[in-house]
């Protein structure tokens, strides 16, 4: 095949700094029966004597996401499902919950939902925003049913919790509104919260800038026996939802 150019000149517009480069390899069809000989090559070629500096390549992670003709069912660990009807806005959110049971949580997993990389390179400072709906019990455990944030500036080897303790909120969303103070958000209606409204979880993600992160919601549960998976079976409702995540700031000028 022709060669042509993927990248070229000085990068990070004549600086030489890192750029962060996502490519969808869904596009070249590689046929099912190929797939064992795959292989990535970055190529560096240079012509005519030139003097170019070279080419450097860190961090390189292949990702591999489930095809939703492959969802998780009712033995399936893996309870993260895009799912319409139950939305903030829209109408899909993504639902942690127990399949064969809506108004309950799955027992003993340990669920991350990972977001695309978020580049904060540049950032001077930024904020996360993401509206969530929960029917959590709010027992002791080992560990306790519920849900955390977290944040890694490197590529998911180490992450860093948002929330204070080992779960970032218990109960049922947006029911616990006294004051300033509410382990259950502030309802904006349906029990859906913006999740800068819990006292336990630090929406701001500063301390990040000049990295690349990816935010999981991560929901880990007990599977201790004699413990129901929901706070309140009357809700209408069970499991955790996310929906309309952001990450918003403003960036430097210079």
């Amino acid at each position: 095949n022709t060669i042509t150019w993927a990248w070229n000149g000085a990068s990070k517009g004549g600086s030489f700094g890192w750029e962060f480069v996502k490519v969808n390899l869904l596009n070249y069809n590689i046929p099912v029966d190929d797939l064992s000989d795959v292989r990535i090559k970055f190529n560096y070629t240079q012509y005519g004597g030139g003097t170019g500096y070279g080419w450097y390549i860190d961090d390189v992670t292949l990702k591999v996401s489930r095809d939703e003709a492959y969802a998780p069912d009712s033995s399936s660990r893996d309870v993260w499902q895009l799912q319409s009807g139950n939305a903030h806005s829209g109408t899909h959110s993504w639902w942690n919950g127990d399949p064969t049971d809506s108004g309950k949580m799955m027992p003993g997993i340990d669920n991350s939902l990972i977001s695309a990389p978020i580049d904060l390179t540049r950032a001077r400072n930024a904020s996360l925003s993401a509206y969530l709906k929960f029917n959590i019990n709010n027992q002791s455990g080992a560990p306790p049913d519920g849900f955390r944030i977290e944040v890694t500036k490197d590529n998911g080897r180490t992450w860093e919790a948002i929330n204070l303790g080992a779960r970032a909120s218990w109960g049922v969303s947006g029911t616990n509104n006294s004051g300033t103070t509410s382990y259950t958000g502030h309802d904006t209606g349906g029990n859906w919260i913006e999740v800068g409204s819990l006292t336990r979880v630090l929406v701001d993600l500063s301390d990040w800038s000049g990295n690349v992160v990816h935010i999981r919601f991560r929901v880990v549960n007990t599977n201790a026996g004699n413990y129901d998976h929901y706070m309140d079976s009357s809700a209408g409702f069970g499991g955790f939802y996310v929906d309309d995540v952001m990450v918003t700031g403003e960036t430097l000028t210079t």
